[in-house]
């Protein structure tokens, strides 16, 4: 029953050069443990007690679980009528089932009893969902005097509509956490204090066009949303109804010279519905934002590469974020804004040689409260949650030119993340620091068929992540408390397409 199971088959019809249908089908389910694993930053990345070792399980074997079976059909329709419009038309519908059940810590935030036991308890929370999503796009190339233009314009709907309950224990279960024996004989469930439906109708209305004069390129684009949702509490019986619509657009402008370099600047505003309920039943507003952008791209001449700079700014309103006071609950700040600069680049100096690498600097900080203050204090100000200032990368790879070893490709890499906050102590308004890590990956493939004619589509593949198996943490869930990074991990794949 653990073992995961996807498949996807998909099927092509093109009865002529013009015209093509694709059906596609897929179906996945999954079973894994279910923990929250939010630990005390105490009894993890300070000296104030006794270590949690990574090993250690906050659920109930055999009982909590995470559950996921996911089935969905859809077609992707395609047609030319001449060489100038083409029409497409995207179709998929989704059926998802979740099974969770969570362990949790009792008495958070003391979190452990005589810095030894913890008691778990659990919550059984169910869901399942329905999405439906169509989109129609049509796309033209045309010149009119001296501009060059790629239009598109289209109409899209989206449907989403899910159920969910949540019910806790109104006991727990005592587990040492150096020597752990789980026994879930006498745990008791409640009432469902989570009971409610929620569901979604959005419909969009895109155009963009992109203008090329001589070396001058042009993006412009709009889009007008409206979203109603209905969402319905189960326990009290009350149905809350709400309304959105907005226009979003983008702007950009770039120029090409003749060595290579493009610079560039764009502007972007964004809306998108959220989905969920406060802690209150309230449903989630939807975020809107705006983003400035701008950079230069660098494609050496006579080099396979790229290379990219950029600063941006973003600024996000209705951010939704886990509520400090409120277990298992979110809300919303007000606002977030995010500055920085990313520099990218990827280029083959030599032949069969590739080097990616990247690094990113970021500065995301609330900069408008929510109405309802954290415990008498204010965030804004601070550093957005989990957020690190700098994150880097480099990636090396090789495959083989020598005939003997065609289609082996080696490949090793070094990962960056810097420091990063974790979310704010409601009992004194401040924030602590989680400290950065360096990850070290490496992997090999093997794609048979380029030595061995008669094995066309078979590839061979070792991953591996965390090779030097690095203890680190990431920020938790909640305030002081932060989640253990993945162990060293490798992975094996033996594949076929055909």
């Amino acid at each position: 029953d653990r073992i995961p199971l996807y498949v996807a088959p998909a099927l092509t019809w093109a009865p002529s050069q013009w015209t093509s249908l694709t059906l596609l089908t897929s179906y996945q389910k999954s079973k894994k443990g279910g923990s929250e694993q939010s630990l005390p930053m105490d009894n993890t990345i300070f000296d104030k007690g006794p270590k949690i070792p990574s090993s250690l399980f906050l659920g109930v074997p055999g009982m909590t679980l995470w559950k996921t079976e996911n089935a969905s059909i859809g077609y992707a329709f395609e047609h030319a009528f001449d060489n100038i419009w083409r029409f497409t038309q995207n179709f998929r519908y989704t059926h998802a089932k979740v099974d969770y059940v969570s362990g949790w810590i009792w008495d958070w935030p003391t979190a452990l009893v005589n810095n030894r036991y913890a008691n778990i308890g659990v919550q059984v929370r169910p869901k399942d969902s329905d999405a439906v999503l169509v989109d129609n796009t049509m796309k033209g190339e045309f010149a009119t005097g001296p501009f060059v233009h790629k239009v598109l314009f289209g109409i899209d709907y989206n449907y989403y509509r899910y159920h969910e309950t949540r019910t806790n224990s109104t006991n727990f279960v005592t587990i040492d956490i150096f020597n752990p024996v789980y026994d879930a004989s006498g745990l008791t469930l409640g009432t469902p204090w989570v009971n409610e439906s929620q569901a979604f109708h959005q419909l969009g209305f895109y155009a963009q066009d992109q203008i090329k004069l001589d070396r001058w390129i042009v993006s412009l684009g709009g889009r007008h949303d409206a979203v109603n949702s209905e969402t319905l509490d189960r326990l009290s019986g009350t149905t809350t109804k709400t309304e959105a619509s907005a226009f979003t657009g983008r702007a950009g402008l770039g120029y090409l010279f003749d060595n290579g370099v493009a610079p560039y600047v764009s502007y972007s505003t964004s809306f998108n519905p959220v989905v969920g309920t406060d802690f209150y039943g309230s449903p989630f507003k939807p975020t809107t934002g705006e983003q400035y952008e701008a950079g230069v791209k660098y494609q050496p001449v006579g080099i396979n590469g790229m290379i990219t700079a950029s600063v941006f700014q973003i600024t996000q309103q209705n951010v939704t974020t886990a509520d400090p006071n409120h277990l298992f609950f979110s809300v919303q700040d007000g606002e977030v804004r995010s500055r920085g600069f990313e520099l990218e680049g990827k280029i083959e100096p030599l032949k069969g040689f590739n080097v990616v690498a990247g690094y990113s600097y970021t500065d995301a900080r609330v900069t408008q409260d929510n109405p309802e203050t954290v415990g008498g204090f204010s965030k804004v100000g601070l550093r957005q949650a989990a957020v690190p200032y700098h994150k880097a990368s480099l990636w090396l790879d090789y495959r083989f030119q020598e005939p003997a070893l065609q289609g082996v490709k080696v490949g090793a890499g070094v990962r960056y993340i810097g420091a990063s906050m974790a979310p704010m102590d409601t009992a004194t308004g401040t924030q602590v620091e989680v400290p950065g890590y360096t990850l070290l990956d490496a992997s090999v493939s093997w794609d048979l068929g380029a030595r061995f004619a008669e094995l066309k589509g078979v590839t061979a593949s070792i991953t591996g992540t965390n090779l030097t198996d690095e203890t680190y943490f990431t920020p938790g869930f909640y305030s002081n408390t932060v989640f253990y990074g993945n162990r060293r991990s490798v992975i094996g794949t033996l594949s076929y397409k055909w």
